[in-house]
């Protein structure tokens, strides 16, 4: 009986910290896309897949960390922010026009998608992108 308690319990943790399509959802963030940290902004970033991978797009919304914890983030509202596209493929390779070329990996804590200039940090968060090509794009 303790044995199907418990299962029942990890199973609605589960589903209260997963969309069901491999994205968690963060606290103030969108279901449906990603936040993503850099130079000390975050922003939400909307995916679309297609046959190299996945083009992240941000939205302008502005988020800022509410505690010390990256998972923890409020929304700020909308704001003037520049409009990042992230290419990100499935060789770990990424392009961005003002960039220019990078890699992408994930490890336990997230995913980065890493410039020369610049880091994107997607803590606590999993690209939708096929497993085969996660797993060689480890950090």
């Amino acid at each position: 009986m303790k044995n199907i308690l418990l299962l029942a319990s990890v199973l609605f943790l589960s589903s209260c910290l997963s969309t069901g399509s491999g994205k968690p959802i963060i606290q103030g963030g969108s279901a449906s896309g990603y936040i993503g940290c850099y130079n000390g902004v975050c922003t939400e970033f909307l995916p679309k897949k297609n046959k190299n991978g996945v083009i992240l797009t941000s939205t302008g919304v502005q988020y800022e960390l509410a505690s010390s914890s990256t998972t923890s983030k409020k929304m700020l509202g909308r704001e003037t922010l520049n409009i990042e596209t992230l290419y990100v493929g499935k060789s770990c390779d990424t392009f961005s026009k003002r960039h220019g070329k990078g890699y992408w990996g994930w490890n336990s804590s997230g995913f980065n998608v890493e410039f020369k200039s610049i880091k994107f940090v997607f803590s606590n968060q999993q690209l939708d992108i096929d497993k085969d090509v996660a797993d060689g794009c480890h950090l």
